[in-house]
């Protein structure tokens, strides 16, 4: 999994560098909302990667081990005591960068509509029905952003997905499936599909960039960047 966190940071690196040479922005001082975005995006993977890291770590050291603990369980055993302390730790990382990425996401297509016709959308979904008139994005790039949708509303029902069809929604995406049933528990939330998601969203995102109603954009403001001048 450390290979899939490098190799995702370094395209999305690669991606600041390609937009900052088409679209004339500073890739160091910048304050425009599409470095921003990836600025940002960067900084979330490199913590959570950290963070995997140094609690991974901490498991074979016996001082710091020693230092983790959650009082409310009380494991039979010291592997059930490993598991109980592993579980909800990986699963506080994951979902917490499932869903920055996705307010993260949200707050910048706002901010790039803002800035073309000065109407912000109401919501993640109207930004992908925009995208979608505008033709800015595909179908095709259409279905990671909405499965990245469902995922992180079904959150708010504790995994289980109410809002979708009566069908089985059945994905694939870049080789790896998505399947999504209504009144079922949400199972297409682990590292993989995460990473894989962040990963096929960061290529839309380069094209959403150079499309040309977009690249010859002086300035994308944030509203919400404290340091933009």
């Amino acid at each position: 999994m450390e290979n899939d966190f490098n190799n995702l940071r370094n395209k999305i690196f690669n991606v600041k560098e390609q937009i900052c040479s088409k679209c004339g922005l500073n890739i160091i001082s910048t304050q425009d909302a599409r470095i921003l975005f990836l600025d940002t995006v960067l900084g979330d993977l490199y913590a959570c990667q950290s963070l995997l890291i140094i609690f991974l770590d901490a498991k074979s050291n016996k001082r710091l081990s020693e230092r983790i603990n959650i009082p409310f369980l009380s494991p039979k055993s010291e592997k059930e005591k490993a598991e109980s302390i592993e579980l909800p730790i990986i699963n506080f990382l994951r979902l917490s960068l499932l869903n920055s990425f996705y307010f993260r996401l949200d707050n910048f297509l706002s901010n790039l509509f803002t800035s073309i016709d000065n109407n912000r959308p109401q919501n993640f979904t109207e930004s992908i029905k925009l995208l979608l008139s505008k033709r800015i994005i595909s179908k095709e790039e259409e279905k990671p952003l909405i499965v990245l949708s469902l995922i992180r509303n079904f959150l708010h029902n504790n995994g289980i997905s109410r809002r979708t069809c009566n069908e089985i929604k059945k994905l694939k995406i870049k080789g790896i499936e998505y399947k999504i049933k209504k009144d079922g528990v949400i199972n297409c939330s682990s590292w993989r599909h995460i990473l894989n998601l962040i990963n096929v969203i960061i290529i839309s995102i380069e094209n959403i960039l150079t499309h040309e109603d977009i690249k010859n954009l002086l300035k994308i403001k944030d509203d919400f960047a404290n340091t933009y001048e």
